[in-house]
């Protein structure tokens, strides 16, 4: 798997050499949201929060859209990764906000996974219960397996968390 994110690493850095050639700035922001994305799963923590707050600073001055969103996501999992948590939290909020007014219910549903993972590692067991209940209530909204999957893997960590194998091994 880290071979993968390797290529895509590769991959997201001759995009966005070529992009810069071209000095094209929306091309630019959106390669380095790219290529934020393997660097996290390759824990290249640094580079990844530079890319993707260089991207926000970009995004936020046109109209709220999925990019910005992605950009919001993408701090989210830096800082999460970092054990961040609060300003992560911040973070994903924003890309719950940025779903809902653009009403995009999977995108929304993400969001919502990701905050909930963050409140659990952040012991706000509650506030994770909470978001979980509010995305298994619209999940008929997707067929997608992977943000199923998602759903049935953040209740078990959030169970896990609570001492609650019983429940995490259901």
């Amino acid at each position: 798997l880290q071979g993968a994110f390797a290529l895509a690493l590769e991959a997201a850095q001759n995009g966005l050499t070529l992009a810069r050639k071209l000095n094209d700035p929306d091309l630019i922001a959106n390669l380095q949201l790219n290529k934020a994305s393997p660097l996290i799963r390759l824990d290249k923590m640094e580079e990844a929060e530079s890319l993707s707050r260089e991207s926000l600073s970009y995004f936020r001055n046109k109209k709220p859209g999925e990019k910005l969103f992605h950009c919001y996501q993408s701090l989210g999992a830096v800082l999460g990764n970092s054990k961040k948590y609060v300003d992560a939290s911040l973070y994903a909020d924003s890309a719950i906000a940025i779903a809902v007014q653009l009403n995009m219910p999977k995108l929304k549903m993400q969001s919502m996974l990701q905050r909930a993972n963050l409140a659990t590692k952040s012991s706000d067991f509650g506030y994770a219960e909470q978001l979980l209940h509010e995305v298994k209530t619209f999940k008929h909204k997707t067929s997608e397996w992977s943000l199923l999957l998602e759903i049935e893997r953040t209740g078990y960590l959030l169970d896990a968390a609570k001492g609650e194998y019983k429940n995490a091994l259901q």
